[in-house]
C-alpha cells in the first residue's frame, strides 16, 4: 500500500499545519494580486481567481488553528479553545465567501438559464 510521500516526511500534525500555513500565505498573496491587479484589467478572470484563492486560503488556515490549540492548551485551555473556535469559524467563513464568489464568477446570478 503506497502512501503520499508528503505525509511520510511529516513527523507530526505541527509539520502538516506549518506547511498549510505556508500555502495559506502564498494563497493570500495570490488572492491580493488577483483581487487588486488582475480584476482591474480583466474583471471576470480576476473574480474567478480571487474567489478561488480566498476559498483555498480559508481552507488552508484551519489546520494551523488546531496546531496552535494543541501547542498552547496546557497554558489556559478555555481561552485557547475560544481562540481556536473563533479562528476555525473565521477560516470557514472565508472559505464560504470565496466559494460563493467563485460560484458567482462561474455562473453569474444575472444569467437566465433555459
Amino acid at each position: 500500500m503506497h502512501s503520499c510521500l508528503v505525509f511520510k516526511e511529516m513527523k507530526d500534525f505541527g509539520h502538516f499545519a506549518g506547511w498549510l500555513s505556508i500555502l495559506a500565505g502564498f494563497s493570500a498573496f495570490a488572492y491580493a494580486v488577483s483581487f487588486i491587479i488582475i480584476s482591474r484589467s480583466n474583471p471576470e478572470y480576476g473574480m474567478l481567481l480571487s474567489g478561488m484563492f480566498l476559498m483555498f486560503t480559508g481552507l488552508f488556515t484551519t489546520a494551523p488553528w488546531v496546531a496552535i490549540y494543541e501547542r498552547l492548551k496546557l497554558e489556559d485551555s478555555g481561552f485557547v479553545l475560544w481562540v481556536m473556535l473563533l479562528g476555525i469559524v473565521s477560516s470557514l467563513g472565508m472559505a464560504a465567501h470565496g466559494g460563493y464568489d467563485l460560484a458567482n464568477g462561474i455562473n453569474p446570478p444575472g444569467q437566465n438559464i433555459p
